[in-house]
């Protein structure tokens, strides 16, 4: 009734290009007046794994401190987690969704009101477990590695978790053209 067409739907950024399971819905309004021929991008065949936005080379505040003997189950954020042999875990309640291995896609970042929760990840080379870094974050929204990341660790965390995926954007807009 305000004189727009509206087109909604959800998509997934693993399905443009970027290894992250991440759905959102978008919504996409047109003036009546202007052409509405409107249609959301087609999906594209994802070849990137998480392990190909890791970083080389990362500092050890992202590993996480094992103590002395703990080698197969872990305590992280008062979680067991099981890691099995050949660099698999049983995810043993909804909390341990967060720790993925880097063969896959990577986890949805998001961020939790008064805090922000990492995803972690299990490095088969050394069987360690590790927080992304921030420009891994952002790597797994799409963002070159050009972007300037001024703020510290955790605004980082925040600003990457509550942004949207670059490659969705740009595909919705170009469709917009």
């Amino acid at each position: 009734s305000a004189g727009y067409h509206v087109y909604h739907m959800v998509l997934n950024t693993k399905d443009y290009g970027v290894p992250q399971n991440r759905e959102r819905v978008f919504i996409v309004g047109i003036r009546d007046d202007k052409d509405n021929s409107f249609r959301f991008p087609k999906t594209q065949h994802l070849t990137k794994r998480l392990k190909d936005i890791l970083e080389e080379t990362v500092k050890n505040k992202y590993f996480i401190k094992l103590n002395k003997g703990e080698n197969i189950i872990n305590k992280i954020n008062g979680n067991v987690i099981k890691i099995l042999n050949g660099g698999r875990w049983d995810k043993m309640n909804e909390q341990n969704r967060r720790i993925y291995n880097t063969n896959h896609e990577a986890p949805t970042i998001h961020t939790m009101q008064g805090g922000h929760r990492e995803p972690k990840i299990l490095m088969k080379t050394n069987k360690s477990l590790r927080k992304l870094t921030p420009r891994e974050c952002f790597r797994l929204q799409d963002f070159p590695d050009t972007f300037k990341m001024p703020c510290s660790d955790s605004q980082m965390y925040k600003q990457a978790g509550n942004s949207i995926t670059v490659g969705v954007l740009y595909n919705i807009l170009k469709n917009l053209i």
